[in-house]
Parts: structure tokens; C-alpha cells; sequence
């Protein structure tokens, strides 16, 4: 059933009438909160919220339902809503909503940019640890009831590879894989940075208070002897390491998207130098993600097939690097019967 003009425009009355409201009750809240330095759990606050958040189609079910109980003719109703719409609050947050016109009142919270700007990021910080917390708390109930899941390899449960991987074999440098949430809390069958775990390897919950705190004191504990695996512009190639002969006691593995790894290495601290490989290719190991650029699937490799490159580069123990290699070509064997799909597929 289409909508008849009046009720049309008095929706769009109404809606206007309720954001003026609300942005009015929001705005008043912020101000008190900000005088008292207190939360506010006030039903102000949970009543702008509210408003601020309601869906379109849940207003055009209630117009319907006001036109039924014949409390709706026309556009008499019109009238009403929109003097409430003038009449409500006009504070520099309402004005923005309700009344454009009004953009000078906004200058009168200039003054306070800078502190919004600064709530804002904090805000972004906190919501970004509580996503990281979700993710981990996720990921061990996974452990925990994996179901038709292999809580190890997090291949389906008959295409698991854990019994196929080289055992007893730890490499000589500490292992740090640190995950972003994001791979975590999804842990999907196309990671390989956990196979690093089965070599000897040490989960670190990017974004986790306790995580973090726990990889700051391990780089604090040996700065100089600790590495982080990354393609930065200050990155030194493991092959020049290793022609110094310095072998790094800790490798610091970074698992992500290219965006959050990025940011996880800005976040770590300077001191520790940052380290490249220059002989990993895609061809040699395969892949288990798909690029849209096919110049960027070319450069990209395997968390697990670049930490082999780095053992190879540094002049590690060639049965361990064997052992890596193994582990890794039978992972891709066991995710390919999984997709059953070819080599040459990287999703």
C-alpha cells in the first residue's frame, strides 16, 4: 500500500520533530556530564539515544498505525508537529539538525573541537581494546568446543592437518605471533601464522591489556636481540643480518590484513629494528587468500611461507627450515581437499 502525500509529509514532520528532540536531550546530557565529570545513565540520555537510532521503518509502521486509530487526517496533523518542531530546544547540537539556518549558534561550541576530537579518539581506542577482548574471549570458547572444527590447524574437522605436521621440532629463536583481532576472532581456515604455534610459537592477542603488556616487557627483557617481521621503509634485510653474523634471539611475527599489521608495527616500540625478506614468492609456497589486484597477490605471501624465507635468510638450521617447509606444503594440501579447489586458487 503506498503512502498517502499528507501522511508523507507529516513522517518527514515527525522525524524531524524527533532528531530535534533527541539531538536537544543528547546535547543537554553532554553538557551536564561534562560539569560533573560523571557517566550518564540517565532516561534522558537512554531517550536520545533512542530516538537517535530509530530505524526509518519502525516510524512508518507507527504513522500507520496513528492513521488506523483515526487519529491521522490528512495533513491537519501537520500543523501541530511542526510547531513542536520550532518550538523544540535550538542549542548549537539541535540547530544543526533542525534548524541549518542556524549555523552560527555553532560557533559557540568551536571552543570545544579540540576535547570532542580527543573523546573521539579515546573513544575509538577503548572501542577498538573492546573488540580485540570479544575476539579473544571468541576464540577460546572456539578452543574450548571447537565442534566440527580443529581447534589447532582450524581446518574442518576431516580435512585436519595437525597429525600430517612435522613433531618435536622448536626453532631456535622465540617466536612472538601476534594476531590482530580481527584474524582471531574469525579464525579462519586460511590462516598460517598458527602454524608457527606447532613450531614453537607464542599467541599474542593484539588489542588484549594483558597481551600487550606481556610482548612490551618480552622486547623490554632483550631489545637489541629481538626482530620484528615487517616490510617497513627502515626494514633491514635478514640476508645483511645474517652476513654480520647476527642472529636474533626473538622474531616478532605480525598476522593481518596489510592495514592492521601496519598499524600493530607503528604501535611497537622504534627501538626494535624491523626486518624484511627478499626471497619469499607466492609461487613457491601458494596461497590461501584472494587479491583483486593481481599485482598485489604476486608481492603477497603467507605469514608462515615468510617466516620459512626469514629462517632461510638468517642461515637457521636447515632441518628446521625443512621442517617448516613440510608443515606448511601439507597444511596446503589438507586446505585444498577442504575447498577442493586447485593450488592456483587464492581465496
Amino acid at each position: 500500500e503506498s503512502v498517502p502525500r499528507p501522511l508523507f509529509k507529516l513522517s518527514c514532520d515527525a522525524m524531524a520533530a524527533a532528531t530535534a528532540v533527541a539531538a536537544s536531550a543528547a546535547a543537554a546530557v553532554e553538557e551536564r556530564q561534562e560539569a560533573q565529570e560523571v557517566g550518564c545513565k540517565s532516561a534522558a540520555g537512554g531517550l536520545a539515544k533512542a530516538f537517535l537510532q530509530l530505524p526509518s521503518a519502525l516510524c512508518r509502521v507507527f504513522h500507520f498505525a496513528l492513521r488506523a486509530s483515526g487519529n491521522l487526517r490528512g495533513g491537519e496533523a501537520a500543523a501541530p508537529l511542526a510547531a513542536s518542531t520550532a518550538a523544540a530546544p535550538t542549542n548549537a547540537s539541535a540547530s544543526r539538525v533542525a534548524a541549518p539556518a542556524a549555523e552560527p549558534a555553532c560557533s559557540q561550541a568551536a571552543g570545544g573541537s579540540s576535547s570532542s576530537t580527543a573523546k573521539g579518539a579515546d573513544a575509538g581506542r577503548i572501542d577498538e581494546r573492546g573488540r580485540a577482548l570479544k575476539s579473544w574471549e571468541s576464540y577460546c570458547k572456539f578452543v574450548a568446543a571447537p565442534r566440527n572444527k580443529c581447534p589447532k590447524c582450524w581446518l574442518m574437522s576431516k580435512h585436519c592437518c595437525c597429525l600430517g605436521l612435522p613433531g618435536g621440532v622448536t626453532v631456535r629463536p622465540r617466536i612472538a605471533v601476534v594476531l590482530h583481532h580481527l584474524e582471531l576472532g574469525k579464525h579462519l581456515g586460511s590462516n598460517t601464522a598458527k602454524l608457527l604455534l606447532h613450531f614453537g610459537g607464542e599467541i599474542f592477542a593484539w588489542g588484549v591489556e594483558e597481551h600487550d603488556e606481556r610482548l612490551r616487557r618480552l622486547l623490554e627483557e632483550d631489545p637489541e636481540g629481538a626482530v620484528v617481521l615487517f616490510p617497513c621503509a627502515e626494514a633491514v634485510a635478514a640476508g645483511e643480518l645474517a652476513a654480520r653474523g647476527e642472529r636474533p634471539r626473538t622474531v616478532v611475527v605480525l598476522d593481518g590484513g596489510w592495514r592492521e599489521c601496519k598499524h600493530m608495527n607503528e604501535a611497537i616500540d622504534p627501538r626494535i629494528r624491523r626486518v624484511v625478506v627478499t626471497t619469499a614468492r607466492r609461487e613457491t609456497f601458494g596461497g590461501t587468500r584472494k587479491y583483486g589486484n593481481p599485482a598485489d597477490a604476486e608481492s603477497r605471501v603467507q605469514t608462515a611461507a615468510a617466516f620459512i624465507c626469514l629462517l632461510q635468510e638468517l642461515q637457521e638450521d636447515p632441518a628446521h627450515v625443512e621442517a617448516l617447509t613440510t608443515g606448511l606444503s601439507h597444511f596446503m594440501e589438507c586446505w585444498e581437499a577442504q575447498i577442493c579447489r586447485s593450488k592456483t586458487w587464492v581465496s
